[in-house]
């Protein structure tokens, strides 16, 4: 049970590794990796938690649980309760499935699992199969000047000044006057 319980948590990190190590990642030939027809494609880890064991616990050959003394039956579901489950495991999303997502709350920490997921999807995505489009009120718009350096930010076929214009609007119709034909799936 325990390999298995390692095992997973290897896998998961390795799928959806801590925040603070994506830096290791973009510096790695994992950059990128994940494509459209990949199943993790558009996935971000937002919290950490308890998940099921993927290997079935099976308990020894006894009388039927109902059967055996009290105590004994007792522990034996607690064992296995306990143990079907690994603690403190990545937990994700697939923004797949969602035409949008809203975080309410505490603005700190949506803030911050914001930036965590916007990290992700940079990481793991190409700017060529994922675009990053940021909508901030006025007063918000220097919290967001840093994106400015994601290509994944840059729009397809617009240009200012500075090159690419970047996806970065005050208004979610902004967003869409601007995003229209990209939306459409045409190319102006």
């Amino acid at each position: 049970r325990r390999e298995h319980a390692e095992q997973q948590r290897e896998a998961m990190l390795w799928k959806h590794p801590e925040p603070d190590a994506l830096w290791s990642v973009a510096a790695s030939k994992r950059l990128w990796e994940r494509r459209p027809t990949d199943e993790d494609f558009g996935e971000v880890r937002v919290a950490v938690g308890p998940q099921r064991l993927t290997v079935t616990l099976v308990t020894p050959e006894t009388k039927p649980v109902e059967d055996l003394e009290p105590m004994s039956a007792m522990a034996l579901r607690r064992f296995v309760r306990a143990h079907s489950t690994v603690p403190q495991l990545p937990i994700a999303v697939s923004l797949r499935v969602f035409s949008r997502v809203v975080l309410r709350g505490d603005r700190r920490v949506a803030t911050e699992l914001t930036l965590a997921a916007l990290g992700q999807l940079a990481t793991f995505h190409a700017p060529d199969d994922m675009l990053l489009v940021v909508v901030a009120a006025p007063e918000r718009r220097r919290d967001w000047d840093w994106v400015k350096w994601l290509p994944h930010v840059q729009h397809p076929h617009r240009v200012d000044a500075g090159g690419a214009e970047r996806m970065v609007y005050t208004s979610l119709s902004e967003a869409e006057e601007s995003l229209a034909d990209v939306l459409a799936g045409r190319p102006r």
